[in-house]
């Protein structure tokens, strides 16, 4: 009961009369204004942007092959939510297109600087997904070294 009545006194007090006739801000031609050219100053489909891609899409198809490879030779995959080949490619191809989803909200918001971020953070998941390949490949296929000889 005490909760109602306790709202019941936040409502009336935060009941306001009209704001009476305020003064319109002046804006100056001299001041910058943000308009719909300065959000988009360049293309989403821009240099940058296309190195980008075509490094993501040549190590991502370097990180699939490897990680099929690895799985196909028993290895472990420990950043991958499966160990089978199909599902592995389909978990990081999404990976790469959220990062791409992201540089593209970021683009259309105009935060250019992280949409650069989440351009490049793709090809360089994909380098650590390699090296880790790697790694798991010379753990699991390092011969076997024999301590009675």
């Amino acid at each position: 009961m005490r909760l109602v009545l306790c709202l019941l006194a936040l409502a009336y007090a935060c009941q306001a009369n009209e704001l009476p006739d305020s003064p319109k801000p002046k804006i100056s031609p001299s001041r910058d204004v943000w308009t719909e050219k300065a959000l988009h100053a360049h293309s989403f489909r821009d240099r940058p942007a296309t190195a980008a891609a075509i490094a993501t899409i040549g190590l991502l198809a370097w990180d699939s092959a490897q990680t099929c490879n690895n799985l196909a030779r028993g290895g472990h995959e420990d950043w991958l939510n499966t160990q089978k080949c199909g599902p592995a490619v389909a978990q990081l191809a999404a990976n790469k297109l959220a990062f791409w989803g992201g540089a593209w909200i970021a683009h259309k918001t105009g935060h250019h600087k992280i949409e650069r971020v989440c351009e490049w953070l793709g090809p360089a998941w994909s380098a650590a997904g390699i090296a880790s390949s790697r790694v798991n490949i010379s753990r699991v296929h390092a011969p076997i070294v024999d301590a009675r000889r």
